[in-house]
């Protein structure tokens, strides 16, 4: 499969898998890339974006897949970003990192997760605070969520297509 160093699910995905600059690192040069080419600096986005497209220019990108799916090889959201298809929301509930991906791919700021804690979460919404960040609420509506059984509902809500 040919994959792109533009799927910005994949790059998430990795981000989240390998969030550490040195892990990004390891997997760069076992993937067989001149890492004296890619920046290191930054956000694990910012490095994964860059390692995906020396990635891309050295011809290596599909090295870089193989290794994540060796080392995760059923990890849902790595699968679906490979197929790039939508997480499936029965694999879901087992993952809290599943669920983080799907909360920053669905509402990438805070006004959004905001507004949709506003109106399906309006227990939290009510007891958010001024201070809180989009972290801590994603922790607040998945405990939430986890003490009420209601995980199933919300990867409902976070896979419609129209979620506002």
């Amino acid at each position: 499969m040919a994959y792109s160093s533009s799927s910005s699910r994949l790059r998430e995905v990795l981000a989240q898998l390998y969030d550490k600059n040195y892990d990004a690192r390891i997997v760069a040069f076992d993937a067989g890339l001149a890492i004296e080419h890619i920046d290191f600096n930054g956000s694990s986005i910012q490095i994964w974006q860059a390692i995906l497209e020396e990635a891309e220019k050295q011809g290596l990108l599909n090295a870089i897949v193989e290794m994540a799916m060796k080392r995760f090889p059923h990890n849902p959201a790595l699968i679906a970003a490979i197929n790039d298809q939508p997480i499936q929301s029965s694999t879901a509930p087992k993952n809290p990192i599943l669920l983080r991906q799907c909360f920053a791919e669905r509402l990438m700021d805070e006004v959004e997760l905001r507004r949709f804690c506003q109106d399906h979460y309006r227990e939290v919404y009510l007891n958010l605070k001024e201070t809180d960040r989009w972290n801590g609420i994603v922790d607040r509506v998945i405990r939430h969520c986890e003490a009420r059984k209601e995980l199933d509902r919300l990867w409902a809500l976070l896979n419609d297509t129209d979620i506002h």
